[in-house]
């Protein structure tokens, strides 16, 4: 089973045996079409009313949660099998059905974890009961695009330029967003007691929009490298009734030697945008263009304070002339007051 963005993709995989036995269509209709059927519903029972704790490969113990989207998966390998039902319908059961050559090709041509679970959900959209359509029509907000479909690999391909609308750079940016959650895996796995809390928060950027948050990155390691104090740029996401603000902090080519003085930024963020919980990614750069990157996530409940916030507003906290100098002697004395 795959999980990303709190969505869970359990699959069933079917082989053919080579020893001598039923027919292709009568091991089609009872191994994928009836045993595995049985089987995704026997999981997804299980996901839903069990308290089922697995480790995930990264050796980190994961307890899977009830009610969340699943997008069941059956995959079968039988070269022999050319004509197939892509799409089983059970009920409010929806389940896509590949042939291991389709499932490959489909992987290939789709990258991105959350570009699959689209495709997933949009394939049974799309296909029903039927087969692969011969011509596409996709409307987007600022395009239309065509396409002649003749394999799994043609819809897939088609689906990717629908979801980024022909532009091949928000895709990369997508990609650059997806290797950073990856670095962020391998780096703070084991240092950061909010890893899992933040790499829920990362994942919940989609694609579509990660060249906005590639850009706010990006600008704050820029500045970073410059040695430019800035923590003016945010972008917003919602999971679960939660709203959590995303800032970029950078902090020029001085690191705060207490760690507690994000929380300063946090606090007075999380006032100003009336957010639930805030993630800070703060950049310290050096004159070789390279920065490291601290993540720190600060939740509390969110409580209007008109004082405090005019006070923050008083200072420049949010009008970008503060300095760090400034800055340091402001935590220094806050965090005296408490």
């Amino acid at each position: 089973m795959f999980e990303y963005a709190s969505i869970y993709v359990p699959l069933q995989i079917k082989e053919r045996s080579k020893s001598k036995g039923k027919q292709e269509d009568a091991w089609l209709k009872d191994i994928v079409y009836d045993e595995a059927v049985r089987q995704i519903k026997t999981t997804i029972e299980a996901i839903n009313n069990n308290n089922i704790v697995v480790n995930d490969l990264y050796h980190q113990t994961v307890k899977l949660k009830s009610g969340r989207l699943i997008f069941p998966v059956i995959v079968f390998d039988n070269p022999a099998i050319t004509d197939y039902q892509r799409v089983i319908i059970d009920g409010n059961l929806k389940i896509n059905v590949f042939k291991l050559e389709d499932y490959e090709a489909m992987m290939s041509a789709i990258m991105h974890p959350y570009d699959i679970i689209y495709y997933l959900q949009e394939r049974v959209r799309w296909l029903g009961n039927s087969g692969l359509p011969h011509f596409i029509i996709g409307d987007g907000e600022r395009s239309t695009i065509l396409a002649n479909i003749r394999s799994e690999r043609d819809f897939a391909t088609f689906s990717m330029q629908y979801i980024y609308e022909g532009k091949p750079n928000k895709q990369m940016q997508a990609l650059k967003h997806l290797a950073l959650i990856g670095k962020f895996r391998d780096n703070q796995i084991k240092k950061n007691p909010q890893y899992k809390r933040i790499l829920e928060v990362l994942q919940l950027i989609e694609p579509k929009v990660a060249d906005e948050f590639m850009g706010r990155f990006d600008y704050a390691w820029e500045c970073a490298c410059e040695d430019k104090f800035d923590f003016s740029k945010c972008v917003q996401v919602q999971y679960e009734g939660k709203k959590t603000s995303i800032v970029f902090f950078s902090v020029g080519r001085k690191a705060f030697a207490n760690k507690e003085y994000y929380q300063v930024v946090a606090d007075a963020k999380q006032l100003k945008q009336k957010a639930d919980a805030v993630l800070l990614i703060v950049f310290v750069g050096d004159t070789l263009k390279c920065c490291n990157i601290d993540w720190f996530y600060y939740e509390k409940q969110y409580a209007p304070d008109a004082i405090v916030l005019e006070f923050y507003e008083k200072i420049g906290m949010f009008n970008g002339t503060m300095s760090f100098d400034i800055y340091e002697e402001l935590c220094k004395k806050m965090l005296e007051g408490k």
